[in-house]
């Protein structure tokens, strides 16, 4: 019964399975019994069977498992459809299989689906006879075998398992071949070559389908298409086709061959033996004679290439193949041909594999088997050409002559070993295969032409590679310049730029290595002649490549290179004018563009453009642009030699051009091209009238620049700092533009801002020209004053580069915009254009470009914002960041610029006071900043040292006309100079660097007045000046006009003000320039009271007690309505502005009132402020020298590590740097003179002086005497008066004593004595000058009596009865305990009183010196530290003390120790140690504390004299070194010459660097001649030595301090201290030679023979009285540091 079958029952795998149990069952049972009900009914089953299962899975989707069950179910059906055998309709079984088929696949039922495949292509076979005789049927048949190799090949594609990929391709295959014989009879007369090679084509087009498929099958995999393709296909062919058995062979035969050559393609070194062997054995039996056994024979060459087994590899003598190739008759035989492929086709697989190695290589291609592969490709291509219907290779055939190209590539290294003398053979044959295969190429059109049109050129160009690598250039050049031979034809046919961009390429290297550098400029512009349809996009290559060759040309010294253009190349090709002119204003902006100087041949280019555009073209702009860029050359390059023509008459030309165009309205000229262009010829005329003045200047410069002489005649050294700074001809070379050039600027700004109000890119002649000449004006703008002008001009560049999409010149031009307004003082402004600086940076940034450098000028520009808007933390953060990341920079000079603008902003940062800038910020910052740098003046001075070397790198070191100092100076970050190249950037860099530059110099000269270092201000400000002049800038010479006569005015230089201010004032009349110039003009008394000194008004409410001395807590009254404290806080917070980086005037005044408003109320605060207010200018001054050593340090140290030097200034520079624990040293004295107060608050100030005091020597004090006044000024007046006296003592262990003296009725006055001292002085050179003996010594004499009565005066009048203070530390034991007794009981007595009483300390000072005191002065005193009421019982308490003390001193020997003077600017001109008092004892000065606690800290380092003492055996000595002393030279010179181990110089000038050597070497320097000696040791070098030798100076006035105006004082001796000096001995005043060698003699003998008894101060008192006249000689010499002894 049968059972009822639909679609419906296949809807699950159970329902599936059931059917295929009852459709097994009816199977067998047919099988078992052949009955026809039973056979019919199996027939309609599995017919409905096979429909249901074509309708369901062409369903979707469907369950995973249910396709698989489908087709099993189907296979089934089949099976007994065939098995009813009731079917007789052709075709119908087969169709539904091919369904059945497709589906299977589509649901990747692969083995399902070949196995059905191979029933349907079993019933194509059987149902074959009958569809070939009947034309309907023929018709179904061909497009059912269509359809399904289609469907396996497609379904073959999608298959991801490559053996199954394989399978399914090989059925495929089969249905190709039926399709080709679908039709077809085979007669048995018909011949093999009508029959085979469409079968053979259509099996090797099947082959190349899967081609890249069957790259990398192993050995196993091609065995298995061996079984599954070949065999079949075989064993199909044959069985199908009615032919003689002997075409059957020859059939089968080239079957073998196609399974040859699919062996060749899988790749070479993969035939197993057992392949081999069978394929070999395949071939013998089907070849018998003739063609078919040269194709065995080659066949068999291929598979010992192709070996997979070393052993068996071996390469073909190709010679005797060729040979046998040739003679035999191959018309009909298309084996041989297929062979020959095979061959070939391995042997190309195996070079690009390299699988075999490199012996299998050398052993088989000599050059002798490489000559017999080309003759075999010869004959081979030469049947090919004949027989062009029999080549199988599809084209392919010319491609082999490149196999020889190739493997004379590969073998080359190994021939040049082997076979040297046959290299030159073996190229000829590669360069003729290369044109025998152009030739080939050349003859071939349509498609073939173009896919092979760079073949020839391919194989050329990979061997020139070959022999560059193996250095043989003039080889690999034959090869290079054929393949771009090859290349300009085939670019025709395909024009593939970057292949003949890489072809010109190559050749042009080439050409270098081979020094043919005309033939590689030729090359390059052919390269442009070949491209030129498409040439600006790859001209920068081009000319990229041009200028490689031009350069190594020029090099090599073929100067004749520079005169050539890209034109001058062309010119044979007659090209057209567009062309030439495009090309040459490519190279001319390339030549802008490099770095090198390429300014001849710019003049060439520009040359040829003018050439093109001569006057009266069609072209007047564009001669208009042409003459422009001849104006910026000659502007800054001289060819006078070469043209007459002036950047003036190119500038006239161009002015007359452009008014002619305006006024004839020329149609077809954009009118904004004209504007634009007049914009920049009024730039530029600016430009060139400002160059030629500061050409002109310079050449001024240079005539007067002379080698430095040393004034040696000179009596003293007062003035040698200040003549180092000199410059006489400063005056006369100030100039100025005149009014109507200055115009030129205004004029183009605008021209531009007319034709840019409506920005549009056409209305502009070059807006990459223009964006440029915008920049250069902003920057223009900035450097001659005019800030809102340039920032109008940043706003055009901005506005120019958005238009452009040039987003890094928009954020450049958006961050200067800002920086122009926050330097106005405008941040909310400002903050626009850095949020769209931000914005637009984000956008280049999210493009992908490096915007590094623009990244970090931002980052500046927003951290100036937030310092400008009071967000320091933030700002802060910011600097450091860039800072950091700065560092890591490559050198650059752009780098170095905004590193030098970080320094200065950074510099500004530590300005900040500590409440707005924290300690934290401030380290972190002085982490990322230059070494040894720790102050805002120091940062400053280093951002302008970076600047200065940038400009030398830039325009040359003579633009500034640096000394030899300043180079010496150099800094570790400044670049090397070089000349200044008019090209690229470098036209904006130099007027934005030198803005810059002008800027920073301004502003350091600024820092140096506030720090009162006028010297060096002043050298600033001259510098600043010169250039401002040089450069014509008219307002920055007024402003520092204005600057220098303030500088003027603060050394009392009125007369030198007054010159500066009527300069001024003339040019001003003569130029009637602005007001705000006029307005710049200012009085002389204006600038003498210009002091920079803080709003002090409400000071003038302060009075000073008219008292002569006071004891009070407080030394200053308050008038009404302003209390002490309010005084003292007020003061406070003005000195923690200020302390960190103080002011030196300001801060003075603010310590001294400070000590007034405390009194005695905290002795250590009163004490700290009155030594702070001391030598502020010159702790500054030690502090940037400090600093600059460490510099010098660390920049000797990388010198040193680089390249060895001279010895002598090896050592120099070795002890200059000392090692670490000298940096560790300089470090410390830094911190010790430096100003950290102002970091430590006034308590951690207090408490570190404290601290300090109590690390001094035992038997030492300290006194600091300073001259107070609430107008500082009035005290250097004529007449003016000293309001207070502080004076301060300090001891180790004991508590300050300072009292405030206050000239009075009682006293005659400081300023009387300063006045007498001053008489006496000057009488001194008068009576000098007389020539007649004996008034000479009365008048000597006479005055010797005046200063011995001043200096008693000055004790008793001034000091009184505390005369006391200023007496070294008593070392008696008894005598100290005696005044310690005798002041408590005075401390007692007024107790009793019920007063106030003084602390001990002060009374014991008192008591020290009683024993000078007379009764008036201890009346005095009792009026003083008594109340009225007690006075009585006070003064006979203190009569008896002094007695007992006066008994004491008497009976005991009172052996004292030492004083270290501490005098301020107007107390050190006088000799206080020559004051009766003192007159006996040990007297030194510091110029202040912090030196004396840095000198002190020498004695606990090892080595040092301080540590040792002096070895008097170690001594250097200058005598006489002007020969102008010969009394001083005969008085020493037998005696110097005679000690041992001493060393020096008699009668001539020392060797500078031996001096500075024996400096820091010696025990002991000694100097006998005029002045100080600073010119033997050079001025600015003095104090950056690492002095070790105490210097004995024994020269007029070589200790003598000069105090010009409101400046603190300076001089000699002060940078002897700064070098590290640990004593210096000198003359306060001029003295005569022999008075001063009697001085000197006794000094010496008694003190270098002491043997450490005594210190140098002691013998330096003993040795007074030696001369004839003991005050006015013997009083002239003093020292400055500690005492110290000899060995």
């Amino acid at each position: 019964m049968v059972r009822s079958f639909t679609m419906e029952t296949l809807n699950s795998r159970q329902e599936v399975s059931a059917q295929l149990r009852c459709l097994q069952v009816q199977v067998a049972a047919v099988e078992q019994q052949d009955c026809s009900p039973q056979v019919t009914n199996l027939h309609t089953v599995c017919d409905r069977v096979l429909r249901a299962c074509v309708r369901r899975l062409g369903d979707s989707p469907l369950p995973d498992d249910l396709p698989g069950n489908i087709a099993e179910l189907a296979q089934h059906a089949v099976r007994g459809f065939l098995l009813a055998k009731c079917c007789q309709t052709p075709l119908y079984l087969e169709k539904i299989l091919y369904n059945l088929v497709r589906s299977l696949f589509q649901n990747l039922e692969l083995d399902a689906a070949v196995s059905l495949f191979q029933e349907l292509l079993a019933g194509l076979l059987r149902w074959r006879p009958i569809c070939l005789t009947n034309v309907q049927l023929k018709s179904d048949y061909d497009m059912l075998i269509k359809c399904s190799h289609s469907l396996l090949w497609k379904a073959a594609a999608q298959i991801d398992l490559r053996p199954q990929a394989l399978a399914v391709r090989a059925e495929a295959l089969k249905c190709l071949v039926l399709s080709e014989y679908s039709g077809r009879k085979v007669n048995g007369g018909e011949k093999l070559t009508a029959v085979l090679p469409p079968l053979v084509m259509q099996s090797l087009a099947a082959v190349l389908k899967f081609k890249e498929d069957l790259k990398g099958l192993s050995s196993a995999e091609l065995n298995t298409l061996e079984s599954v393709l070949f065999f079949p296909l075989r064993q199909m062919v044959v069985s199908q086709l009615d032919m003689p058995i002997s075409q059957q062979r020859f059939l089968q035969f080239h079957l073998l061959l196609q399974q040859a050559k699919l062996v060749a393609m899988v790749g070479p070194a993969k035939v197993k033996p057992v392949t081999a062997v069978q394929l070999r054995e395949n071939l013998t039996k089907l070849a018998a004679e003739g063609p078919l056994l040269l194709a065995v024979d080659i066949c068999c060459a291929f598979l010992d290439i192709s070996s997979a087994e070393p052993e068996l590899q071996k390469v073909p003598t190709f010679s005797p193949l060729a040979s046998r190739l040739k003679s035999l008759d191959c018309s009909n035989d298309v084996s041989v041909l297929e062979s020959c492929e095979i061959l070939l086709i391995t042997l190309e697989l195996l070079m690009y594999s390299q699988v075999h190695d490199e012996m299998f290589w050398k052993a088989g291609f000599s050059a002798k088997n490489i000559c017999g592969l080309y003759k075999f490709l010869q004959v081979y291509m030469d049947f090919v050409q004949r027989e062009p219907a029999k080549s199988l290779s599809l084209g392919r055939s010319e491609d082999y002559l490149g196999l020889v190209v190739m493997l004379v590539d590969l073998q080359l290294p190994h021939l040049m070993l082997t076979q040297s003398d046959a290299v030159d053979k073996v190229l000829d044959i590669a360069q003729a295969a290369v044109e025998s295969f152009g030739t080939i190429l050349a003859a071939q059109n349509g498609d073939d032409a173009k896919r092979q049109a760079f073949s020839a050129g391919a194989v050329a160009f990979n061997l020139s590679r070959g022999l560059l690598q193996q250095g043989l250039y003039l080889q690999a050049l034959r090869f290079g310049r054929l393949a771009c031979k090859q290349a300009e034809s085939a670019f025709v046919l395909v024009p593939d730029k970057s292949r003949v961009l890489r072809y010109i390429t190559l050749y042009v290297e080439l050409c270098r290595k081979a020094g043919c550098y005309r033939e590689g400029l030729q090359a390059v512009a052919d390269g442009c002649w070949i491209l030129r349809d498409d040439l600006q996009c790859l001209l920068p290559t081009l000319l990229a490549l041009w200028g490689k060759v031009k350069v190594d040309g020029v090099m090599q010294g073929n100067m004749e290179l520079q005169l050539l253009t890209v034109a001058d190349f062309l010119s044979h090709r007659e090209p057209k004018r567009d062309l030439l002119v495009t090309v040459l204003q490519a190279e001319l902006r390339h030549c802008k563009a490099q770095r090198g100087d390429t300014a001849q041949e710019r003049y060439n280019i520009i040359c040829d453009l003018l050439e093109l555009c001569p006057e009266g073209s069609s072209q007047p702009l564009d001669r208009v642009h042409h003459l422009l860029e001849f104006t910026q050359l000659l502007c800054y390059c001289d060819f006078s030699s070469q043209t007459d023509c002036t950047t003036l008459d190119c500038l006239e030309e161009v002015m007359s051009l452009l008014e002619s165009l305006q006024e004839e309205n020329v149609e077809g000229l954009d009118p904004g091209h004209v504007v634009d262009l007049k914009a920049i010829a009024h730039l530029w005329l600016y430009i060139v009238h400002v160059e030629d003045a500061a050409a002109k200047a310079g050449k001024k410069d240079a005539v007067q620049e002379k080698v430095p002489v040393l004034e040696l005649d000179n009596v003293n050294d007062l003035n040698a700092e200040e003549k180092q700074n000199e410059d006489p001809q400063l005056h006369s070379n100030l100039s100025f533009l005149p009014t109507n050039e200055a115009e030129n600027l205004d004029l183009a700004l605008e021209l531009w801002r007319d034709v840019l109000s409506v920005i549009e890119l056409k209305t502009l002649y070059c807006p990459s020209t223009t964006l440029l000449s915008l920049q250069i004006l902003a920057q223009l703008f900035r450097l001659i004053g005019k800030p809102l002008h340039a920032l109008r001009a940043c706003q055009l560049v901005e506005r120019l580069a958005e238009v452009m999409g040039n987003l890094q010149t928009s954020v450049m031009a958006n961050c200067q915009a800002a920086t122009l307004l926050l330097e106005l003082q405008v941040p909310s402004y400002a903050q626009l254009f850095v949020d769209k600086a931000e914005a637009e940076l984000q956008l280049a940034t999210e493009a992908g470009e490096d915007l590094t450098l623009l990244q970090e000028t931002l980052r500046l520009t927003q951290s100036y914002w937030l310092l400008s808007t009071g967000q320091m933390e933030l700002g802060c953060q910011c600097l450091q960041q860039l800072l950091a990341e700065l560092s890591l920079h490559r050198p650059s000079k752009a780098c170095y610029v905004l590193k030098a603008k970080a320094w200065m902003l950074a510099s500004f940062y530590l300005q900040l006071p500590p409440s707005r800038l924290d300690t934290l910020n401030r380290q972190s910052l002085l982490q990322q900043v230059p070494t040894g740098e720790s102050s805002a003046l120091g940062l400053a001075v280093a951002a302008h040292r970076l600047l200065v070397g940038v400009v030398s790198l830039l325009l040359g070191p003579c633009y500034l006309r640096l000394q030899p100092a300043d180079l010496l100076d150099a800094d570790a970050n400044t670049p090397k100079a070089s000349v200044f190249l008019p090209q690229g950037d470098s036209l904006m860099m130099k007027w934005s660097l030198l803005s810059e530059l002008l800027w920073v110099t301004c502003h350091v000269t600024t820092l140096q007045d506030m720090h009162g270092n006028n010297l060096e201000a002043m050298g600033f400000c001259q510098e600043a000046l010169k250039l401002a002049s040089k450069l014509q800038l008219s307002r920055r010479c007024a402003f520092l006009l204005v600057t220098k006569a303030g500088l003027e005015a603060q050394k009392g230089y009125f007369e030198d003000c007054s010159l500066d201010l009527c300069r001024l004032a003339s040019f001003v009349n003569a130029n009637d320039v602005d007001t705000d110039l006029q307005s710049s003009h200012v009085s002389d008394v204006e600038l003498e009271r210009r002091q920079s000194e803080p709003d002090c008004s409400f000071l003038e409410q302060i009075t000073c007690e008219e008292q002569s001395t006071s004891t009070e807590s407080s030394w200053l009254r308050p008038t009404e309505g302003l209390s002490m404290e309010d005084v003292c806080l007020i003061l406070e917070e003005a000195w923690a502005l200020v302390a960190h980086d103080p002011p030196y005037l300001p801060y003075r005044l603010i310590c001294q009132l400070l000590a007034l408003g405390k009194g005695d109320e905290n002795p250590w605060t009163t004490a700290w402020l009155i030594n702070e207010s001391i030598a502020i200018a010159l702790r500054h001054r030690a502090v940037s020298n400090v600093q600059r050593k460490l510099q010098l340090i660390a920049k000797k140290k990388l010198e040193m590590k680089e390249s060895a030097v001279d010895s002598v200034t090896s050592q120099i520079g070795s002890l200059r740097i000392a090692d670490e624990s000298a940096v560790d040293d300089l470090r410390k004295t830094c911190e010790v003179i430096g100003f950290q107060a102002g970091l430590q608050g006034l308590t951690g100030a207090v408490e570190a002086f404290r601290n300090g005091v109590n690390c001094l020597f035992a038997d030492v004090a300290v006194c600091t005497l300073a001259a107070v006044n609430i107008h500082p000024e009035e005290i250097s007046c004529a007449g003016g008066i000293c309001q207070a006296l502080l004076l301060t003592r300090l001891e180790r262990g004991c508590a300050p004593v300072n009292i405030c003296l206050h000239p009075g009725s009682e006293q005659v006055g400081l300023a009387s004595i300063m006045r007498d001292f001053d008489a006496i002085l000057r009488e001194q050179q008068v009576v000098n000058e007389l020539t007649e003996r004996q008034a000479w010594w009365q008048g000597r004499r006479a005055l010797d009596a005046r200063l011995e009565n001043l200096m008693a005066k000055l004790e008793n009048d001034v000091l009184g009865c505390w005369m006391g203070l200023l007496l070294p530390p008593c070392k008696d034991s008894s005598l100290r305990n005696a005044l310690f007794h005798e002041a408590e009981a005075l401390r007692v007595v007024l107790t009793k009183a019920g007063g106030q009483v003084p602390r001990a300390e002060l009374l014991q000072a008192v008591l020290a010196g009683s024993s000078h005191l007379v009764s008036h002065q201890l009346q005095v005193l009792t009026k003083t530290l008594a109340p009225a009421e007690a006075r009585p019982s006070f003064q006979c308490a203190l009569v008896a003390a002094v007695t007992r003390l006066r008994k004491l001193d008497m009976a005991s020997q009172n052996p004292r120790g030492s004083v270290v003077l501490i005098l301020d600017k107007h107390l050190h001109r006088l000799p206080w140690e020559s004051i009766p008092i003192l007159r006996e004892s040990s007297i030194t000065r510091m110029p202040c504390l912090s030196f004396l606690l840095a000198t002190s800290a020498q004695a606990s380092t090892p080595g040092t004299v301080l540590n040792t003492g002096v070895n008097p055996q170690k001594a250097y000595y200058v005598l006489n070194p002007q020969a102008n002393l010969p009394s001083t030279e005969s008085t020493f010179r037998q005696w110097f010459e005679s000690m041992d181990g001493w060393e020096g110089a008699i009668g001539k000038l020392p060797n500078q660097q031996l001096l500075q050597l024996a400096l820091s070497t010696k025990d002991l320097y000694i100097y006998a001649g005029h002045g100080a000696g600073a010119r033997l040791l050079g001025v600015q070098e003095l104090p950056r030595l690492s002095c070790r030798a105490p210097c004995l100076l024994f020269g007029c006035s070589s200790a003598a301090l000069t105090a010009r105006g409101s400046l603190e004082p300076s001089g000699i001796a002060l940078s002897y201290m700064m070098a590290g000096c640990p004593c210096v001995l000198g003359n306060l005043w001029d003295v005569t030679d022999r008075d001063i060698d009697r001085y000197t003699e006794q000094l010496l003998r008694g003190w270098l023979s002491s043997a450490g008894r005594k210190s140098l101060p002691e013998y330096l008192s003993l040795a007074r009285t030696a001369p004839k006249l003991p005050f006015l000689t013997g009083a002239a010499p003093i020292i400055y540091g500690l005492p110290i002894h000899c060995l």
